[in-house]
């Protein structure tokens, strides 16, 4: 049996749709360069905790799995930051 609604997804809705641009041509370098800024601060923030991580270990006198679920910790902060940042955006 087949289903009587049309999903969002299905290739005939998609097609039967006329695309529209969200924003102008104008900002689209300016998307480009907050795109690469965002990106270059999450490598430099994940490299400064990779870096940082063996001298929070010996200060804190944690084994090396402790160490990783604390640098996941505050990498996952601040993921949880940026989608929340998003949200409000969007």
């Amino acid at each position: 049996m087949g289903n009587a609604l049309k999903h969002p997804c299905d290739e005939e809705f998609i097609r039967s749709t006329r695309a529209e641009a969200s924003c102008v041509r104008k900002a689209g370098p300016w998307v480009l360069a907050a795109t690469i800024l965002g990106s270059s601060m999450a490598f430099i923030d994940e490299t400064a905790v990779a870096v940082a991580l063996p001298a929070v270990q010996s200060s804190l006198g944690a084994t090396a799995v402790g160490a990783q679920w604390g640098g996941l910790a505050v990498l996952g902060r601040m993921g949880a930051a940026a989608s929340m940042w998003e949200g409000a955006v969007s």
